[in-house]
C-alpha cells in the first residue's frame, strides 16, 4: 500500500503533505498518509481512480486511522460511481469513520455496482480548528476493490 494514490484539496484549503510511511501501517510494509505538520486547517486527502466491469457488484474495504486531536477533527472514507477525482463532489459517497478515539484504526466497508467504466476511492480528513494539538496526521491501509460477482 502506499503507491498510485493522489492527493487532492477541497477549494481553499491549505495544501496538505502525502506518500508512503513505514511507520503507522495497519499490515505489510507501508500505509498512505496525507498530513499538516502544523494548526493550518485543511480538508482534503488522497484518491485512487480504479477501472472497473459495468454492472459488477464490488466490495470496498479500507483503514484509516487518524493522528490528530485537533478541534474539529474529521476523517471520512468514500467512493464516486462516476469516476470523478475530485473529493468535494456532490457525486462522492462518504462515510464518516472518524470515531471517538485518536490513533486506532477504523475499518470502512461497502459494496457498491460500478455504473460505468471507474471507480474512485477517495480518503478524507482534515480539522476546523487550531486548538487541543500541534499537527495533523492521517494513515490509509489495506485498501481493496474486489467483485463478488
Amino acid at each position: 500500500m502506499g503507491n498510485s494514490w493522489t492527493k487532492w484539496a477541497v477549494a481553499g484549503s491549505n495544501t496538505i503533505t502525502y506518500g508512503q510511511a513505514s511507520v503507522n501501517k495497519y499490515e505489510g510494509s507501508y500505509s498512505q498518509y496525507f498530513a499538516r505538520a502544523d494548526t493550518a486547517t485543511f480538508d482534503g486527502g488522497v484518491y485512487q481512480r480504479i477501472a472497473v466491469n459495468p454492472g459488477t457488484q464490488y466490495q470496498v474495504v479500507a483503514q484509516m486511522k487518524r493522528q490528530s486531536v485537533l478541534s474539529g477533527t474529521t476523517m471520512q472514507f468514500g467512493y464516486d460511481l462516476t469516476g470523478g477525482t475530485s473529493g468535494a463532489a456532490a457525486s462522492v459517497s462518504y462515510t464518516d469513520i472518524t470515531g471517538s478515539v485518536d490513533n486506532v484504526w477504523a475499518g470502512y466497508s461497502a459494496t457498491v455496482t460500478a455504473t460505468g467504466g471507474f471507480i474512485t476511492l477517495f480518503a478524507r480528513g482534515g480539522h476546523t480548528g487550531s486548538a487541543g494539538g500541534t499537527n495533523s496526521y492521517f494513515y490509509l491501509d489495506a485498501v481493496s476493490l474486489n467483485s463478488t460477482n
